[in-house]
């Protein structure tokens, strides 16, 4: 079963891809926060493949998340949305580290 996520989300849940497995069971799962799906931090079945061929066929670009809930994907709650924070400039990452210095977010956690 493939687990895909973002290289640039470096504070994600330690127990994401446990959960998301466990609630794929043989098929697909995608995380969840307060702020919506969050389809790049996923498990796919190997079954899905077909499915994704036709998607990108003729070099369309369908939105993940529209494709994981073709194939009845699992959403998997996370209560901390920041964990899913997307770092793309330096700017992002002092925000970040300003926030962990003051104790807001705890890279110790889940």
């Amino acid at each position: 079963m493939p687990a895909v996520s973002p290289c640039d989300a470096p504070l994600l849940p330690r127990d994401l891809f446990v959960r998301l497995i466990e609630a794929a069971g043989d098929g697909a799962a995608m995380a969840e926060t307060s702020d919506g799906r969050q389809p790049l931090c996923a498990v796919w079945p190997v079954s899905a493949q077909p499915t994704l061929v036709e998607a990108l066929a003729g070099g369309a670009h369908p939105p993940t998340w529209r494709v994981l809930e073709s194939i009845g994907a699992q959403r998997v709650h996370f209560e901390h949305r920041e964990a899913f924070a997307n770092l793309n400039t330096r700017a992002d990452l002092a925000a970040i580290a300003e926030r962990v210095a003051r104790g807001e977010i705890d890279l110790h956690g889940p």
